[in-house]
């Protein structure tokens, strides 16, 4: 792994961060289409602080600035479709603009940590009851679990158990009139899985 030793203290680069986070969320579990990595400054800058935050806001970035943060690792990358120009007439270009402005680097970890190994997807999996998961993917790259629930309960009532464990305010379903038994879980848009969710003969799709 890259790293720098000054005045006897060894740190991180932002490469070598974004080195170090691969282990954790290897890049061959990201969707083709996604746009994740180290998307915004310098290679050989020291690491002092590291934010890390959901969504790159320009609140998160401000509050990054306060803390003395010169990182901010997010899940939803900074840049997702390929920008012609950075300028503040866009959301995406004001992000980026305020991040160089302040001297913060910028790491995604989208859709690889979705389809890692111990990432959101098996967390959400054991969170909501799952045991004998096997992964499920499709042609693009998007990741998913599938499981079995102990014991076969009726939507509705597993519903209200999801909602539970997940802390979630509200959610939508569409009830089948079958019992929730074999489930799969995609974090994220997993849309695209749904083919596979049919064909793995699950009764219920959690996304």
């Amino acid at each position: 792994m890259t790293h720098n030793i000054r005045k006897g203290r060894v740190f991180l680069t932002n490469l070598a961060l974004w080195q170090l986070l691969q282990e954790i969320a290897p890049t061959d579990c990201t969707w083709r289409e996604d746009n994740i990595g180290f998307l915004v400054g310098r290679r050989d800058a020291a690491v002092q602080t590291v934010l890390f935050s959901l969504d790159m806001s320009l609140d998160v970035i401000q509050e990054a600035a306060d803390r003395g943060a010169t990182v901010i690792v997010t899940h939803h990358p900074v840049i997702f479709h390929a920008a012609r120009t950075i300028t503040d007439e866009t959301a995406t270009g004001r992000r980026v603009l305020s991040l160089i402005e302040k001297g913060i680097a910028s790491i995604c970890l989208h859709t690889n940590y979705d389809g890692a190994a111990d990432g959101l997807n098996d967390l959400l999996a054991r969170t909501v009851g799952l045991t004998d998961c096997n992964v499920l993917v499709n042609a693009d790259g998007a990741y998913g679990r599938y499981g079995t629930v102990t014991g076969a309960q009726t939507l509705p009532s597993y519903v209200d158990y999801v909602q539970e464990v997940l802390g979630a305010k509200a959610i939508r379903f569409w009830d089948a009139g079958r019992p929730g038994s074999k489930v799969c879980v995609g974090s994220g848009g997993s849309g695209g899985l749904f083919e596979r969710v049919i064909a793995a003969g699950c009764d219920t799709f959690i996304t």
